[in-house]
């Protein structure tokens, strides 16, 4: 598969196991399938390897995958890559803001309490701390020139963006 930078890389990851069984109960539960558990975007791409930029458990980070794996995760349909229906500028320049800030737990129990209770009960944070999904939206948001916003898309504050959300949206296009 050709890379291109603005790619955007759905996961489904069973690592660390505990939380990607977590993660796919709730997809199950929410959604009617196992769907995606981790979000990140292709910000460089060179001959053997790309740069993607991800929020882990120890914050929003930059790391190389090779492309043979990339494209053998694709085969064995534990990703897939989506490309924005909008042109993207600068995604690097954009995606860099946001490297090194601590990974966003918080979001996560926030999203986990309303899918629970229905209603927002925990205050958000804007981006000082993210979750992966929620650092691709911002990040797109950014490299569109605010035209690609998922808050409006879908009604909630960018804190609350899940994978599922960018598998859904209008305005990226899947290549499955």
């Amino acid at each position: 598969m050709k890379f291109n930078q603005g790619d955007i890389l759905l996961f489904n990851w069973n690592r660390p196991k505990w939380f990607s069984k977590a993660l796919k109960f709730y997809n199950k539960k929410k959604y009617g399938q196992e769907g995606w558990t981790h979000a990140g975007i292709i910000v460089e791409v060179q001959k053997d390897q790309v740069l993607i930029y991800e929020a882990v458990s120890k914050g929003f980070i930059n790391s190389y995958y090779n492309i043979n794996f990339l494209n053998k995760v694709i085969a064995d349909k534990k990703c897939i890559v989506g490309k924005t229906r909008i042109q993207l500028i600068d995604v690097k320049l954009f995606a860099d803001q946001y490297l090194g800030r601590p990974y966003g737990i918080l979001n996560m129990l926030g999203i986990l309490l309303i899918f629970i209770a229905g209603k927002k009960a925990l205050n958000i944070d804007g981006s000082k701390n993210l979750i992966c999904s929620e650092a691709v939206a911002r990040i797109l948001y950014d490299a569109s020139n605010r035209q690609i916003n998922f808050e409006k898309e879908f009604s909630i504050p960018y804190d609350f963006i899940e994978p599922m959300h960018l598998y859904k949206s209008n305005q990226i296009k899947w290549q499955i």
